[in-house]
């Protein structure tokens, strides 16, 4: 599966280190299907704020509603209720230690929002998600950096060795939207995809 990757590995970890896991990164990027599918959370577990009813409770009541979501709950989109759902999680997480309380989810860099100034510094861990890389959707290890730091090797290209060229740029091209790479898209489908 394509999102059997690192980042699951990383979340996992993060999620026995910190009371709070915030993923972000680009739309498209497999942050919900990573926080909602790849780490045990289950159906009842995942709240959307793209829904308008859970959208409108965190904003009418965020304390309520933070307390009120099970141990482990993911918040989708949580950017979109902006610092009070962020001071409302920091009251809560301050008062209980247990790891792995929240996981956030969201497409926007919620500090660059005007006004949010919680950060929930030293209570959450970061994970950045990016589109799948060459190595994971040929399901390789990667070793581009223990290579390049490597002085005593000749600077191997295995992935350029075992593939012609048209075919890198192919990958080049489509990129690594989860989406794109699964569905694999014509190049005018593809080219539809990126302009929307």
């Amino acid at each position: 599966m394509l999102l059997e990757r690192a980042a699951r590995i990383e979340a996992v970890e993060m999620l026995a280190t910190f009371r709070v896991l915030i993923i972000s990164g680009a739309r498209q990027v497999g942050k919900s299907t990573l926080a909602s599918s790849q780490l045990g959370v289950t159906a009842s577990q995942v709240f959307s704020l793209d829904d308008p009813a859970t959208l409108e409770s965190a904003l009418r009541n965020p304390i309520n509603l933070a307390a009120a979501l099970p141990q482990g709950s993911v918040i989708d989109e949580f950017q979109r209720a902006g610092q009070p759902l962020l001071l409302a999680i920091k009251r809560i997480v301050d008062r209980n230690s247990a790891k792995g309380q929240f996981i956030l989810t969201g497409s926007a860099n919620y500090l660059a929002a005007r006004g949010v100034t919680e950060t929930l510094a030293g209570r959450a861990g970061r994970l950045q998600l990016w589109p799948l890389s060459i190595g994971e959707r040929l399901v390789r290890r990667e070793q581009f950096l223990a290579e390049l730091f490597d002085y005593d090797s000749r600077w191997s290209v295995a992935a350029a060795a075992d593939n012609d060229r048209a075919q890198i740029m192919a990958w080049v091209l489509e990129g690594g939207f989860p989406e794109v790479v699964r569905d694999q898209l014509t190049p005018s489908r593809r080219a539809r995809w990126f302009d929307a």
